[in-house]
């Protein structure tokens, strides 16, 4: 019995010694936000007049959530599209957040992804949710800042 606790003991103190001496510190998540403005192709379509878009970005070392919310974004089939899809870019790489969720032209998405630079929020309106490249015309786009 006394083996048996003296085991325990020392096992337990050896899961919480650290191993280097010092814990490793753990990086905040950095938030950024992100004004989406309707594209240029869609400025003057009576649909999207009173559309808004707004995207905050919690970055940490290895990945990026993002949460986005658009108000007054008409259904894609006003456009001959089947979904809106989310995409982030940090300049040369876009990386598929997923597909917007519209009900009464409200529309949200939260998502992760593996990318921990982020410069822009682009949604585009694509033939399928499911799309892994954006082939669609861009509707919603803004710069992470």
């Amino acid at each position: 019995m006394k083996r048996l606790l003296l085991s325990l003991t020392l096992g337990v103190m050896a899961v919480s010694v650290p191993l280097a001496g010092s814990p490793v510190p753990v990086r905040a998540a950095t938030m950024m936000h992100a004004t989406l403005e309707v594209a240029k192709a869609y400025k003057h379509n009576m649909h999207f007049a009173h559309t808004m878009a707004a995207a905050t970005l919690s970055t940490t070392r290895h990945d990026s959530t993002v949460k986005l919310t658009a108000s007054h974004l008409p259904k894609p089939s006003t456009i001959k599209a089947m979904a809106y899809v989310v995409w982030l870019t940090d300049g040369a790489m876009k990386e598929r957040a997923g597909a917007l969720k519209v009900h009464g032209g409200m529309a949200a998405l939260k998502a992760t992804v593996m990318m921990s630079k982020v410069q822009d929020v682009v949604v585009t309106a694509e033939h399928s949710a499911t799309t892994m490249h954006p082939m669609g015309p861009v509707v919603l786009s803004g710069m992470v800042g």
